[in-house]
């Protein structure tokens, strides 16, 4: 399966090559600016809305499943990445300079980062991936580099 978060179509393109199908994610009555867009264990598929300050979660299907973020704790976020080893969402967060760590249920587990230019300080970071070591890479992009955690 290959996701695409659209943020002109306010919604998720969901490929499959082996099928020769496709479908749609999302209301674009609802979504404002989705930007990244992961895939948990079960097929769940979570999308980070940088205008709406949320990361959205949608079942297998396509149904909407939730929310991580309300109340503030997201300002503006942008990457996301599920990792397969602690079973945790990541979210990068901007306009903090920080990465959010979110466990399946959605309870915010932990965070680091803040502005600046040393180790484990950002300068509006944007994407992150995980590898099959359960690594994360965040680009920290007004520093101009990539930071492995």
């Amino acid at each position: 399966m290959i996701y695409v978060a659209d943020s002109v179509d306010r919604a998720v393109h969901v490929f499959d090559p082996e099928k020769k199908t496709y479908r749609k994610i999302g209301d674009p009555q609802t979504l404002k600016l989705p930007i990244d867009v992961a895939v948990g264990p079960r097929g769940e598929i979570f999308l980070s809305d940088a205008e709406l300050a949320l990361v959205l979660k949608y079942d297998s299907a396509g149904n909407p499943a939730g929310e991580l973020g309300r109340g503030g704790e997201l300002k503006r976020p942008a990457g996301v990445a599920y990792n397969r080893v602690n079973g945790w969402l990541y979210v990068v967060d901007v306009l903090q300079h920080a990465v959010l760590a979110y466990d399946p249920g959605g309870t915010l587990k932990t965070r680091f980062g803040s502005r600046g230019v040393g180790n484990g300080e950002f300068n509006f970071p944007t994407n992150i991936t995980v590898d099959a070591r359960g690594r994360l890479y965040v680009t920290d992009s007004l520093n101009f580099r990539v930071q492995i955690f």
